[in-house]
């Protein structure tokens, strides 16, 4: 399954990305089917040009949103800060929710991010499809 992102999350992404640097930024992306319908932005408490932990708080807090808002977890991202967008032997080790996309922006060149989806089960790495809906 495709993940869908409007435009317009899309750049909140590669801002929030960009704001983070030099550590690596995190977020969830909440909705339904692979649409996302929307972006929440977390803070990395590793503080780390890395590693990525979310704070506990805001997971708890953007997950009972997510929840109030009738929507499902569809996706984790996270910033490389000097490297491609392709899942680390880390995020590999960390990827603990099978049926979300992981989401990874490469800031190799800050002008233009790469943003890549993928799903990561039992260690095995599939690339997931991203449709970026104009206009929105």
């Amino acid at each position: 399954m495709a993940l869908h992102i409007k435009d317009s999350d899309q750049q909140a992404v590669f801002e929030h990305s960009r704001s983070g640097y030099p550590h690596e930024a995190c977020g969830l992306f909440g909705g339904n089917e692979g649409f996302v319908k929307t972006f929440y932005p977390m803070t990395n408490v590793a503080a780390s040009g890395t590693v990525y932990l979310l704070d506990s708080r805001e997971q708890l807090e953007v997950m009972q949103a997510m929840d109030d808002a009738g929507e499902d977890l569809i996706g984790i991202y996270h910033s490389h800060v000097a490297s491609e967008a392709f899942p680390s032997p880390t995020d590999i080790k960390q990827a603990f929710y099978p049926d979300s996309a992981y989401v990874i922006v490469s800031l190799d060149d800050m002008e233009k991010p790469d943003m890549r989806a993928f799903m990561i089960v039992d260690g095995k790495i599939g690339v997931e499809e991203i449709k970026v809906i104009e206009g929105e």
